[in-house]
């Protein structure tokens, strides 16, 4: 019925895709499991390859840093590349990366809430500061947040395990702070 229900939705987005939601909102239905079974064993790793293809010296992060930049490219898209003055944060990223000055990476993560401030997206200014706390978190000094710290709940185990290092190497982190992001009581 799900999949029945989804179908006329396939390839579309925007404007369109915010209308039709409205259609699917009562039939749709994806339980937590199995939602973080795709994002664990799909997504995380999916987006671990992006970022390490896009990334030098990727693999010298730790998990937490990891899981930042691979939080980042999920929800921005790995434009680490692109011209254009929306990503130039997404640039200095990749040329912090490739002279290995990780340091300055947490200031880019707040740097790019210019692009949104005003235009009443909390969560989406909450969201790069809590990744620039965690990549800060994974360089192994306190985080120097311009917000007040984040709890972070701890995520249980899933019911079956994750797939490969990649899983293992940033999964625990961003799941946990996804997990936050969204408001889910893990416990």
């Amino acid at each position: 019925e799900m999949i029945h229900a989804l179908e006329p939705c396939i390839g579309i987005t925007g404007e369109r895709a915010h209308a039709m939601l409205g259609g699917v909102r009562g039939v749709v239905s994806v339980p937590w499991a199995a939602a973080m079974h795709v994002f664990e064993n799909v997504d995380i790793p999916r987006w671990y390859a992006i970022c390490k293809k896009a990334l030098p010296n990727f693999e010298l992060l730790s998990p937490d840093c990891k899981g930042a930049l691979l939080s980042l490219a999920y929800n921005r898209g790995a434009s680490f590349n692109q011209s254009g003055d929306r990503a130039t944060e997404m640039r200095a990223i990749k040329q912090h990366m490739v002279n290995k000055d990780f340091a300055q990476i947490p200031a880019e993560f707040v740097a790019m809430k210019r692009m949104w401030v005003g235009k009443g997206l909390p969560g989406l200014l909450a969201r790069r500061e809590r990744e620039a706390q965690l990549f800060q978190r994974g360089l192994g000094r306190p985080a120097q947040p311009s917000a007040p710290p984040v709890v972070v709940p701890a995520v249980p185990k899933p019911s079956s395990p994750a797939k490969g290092p990649t899983a293992v190497a940033v999964g625990t982190g961003l799941v946990a702070w996804l997990a936050h992001a969204l408001g889910v009581d893990t416990q």
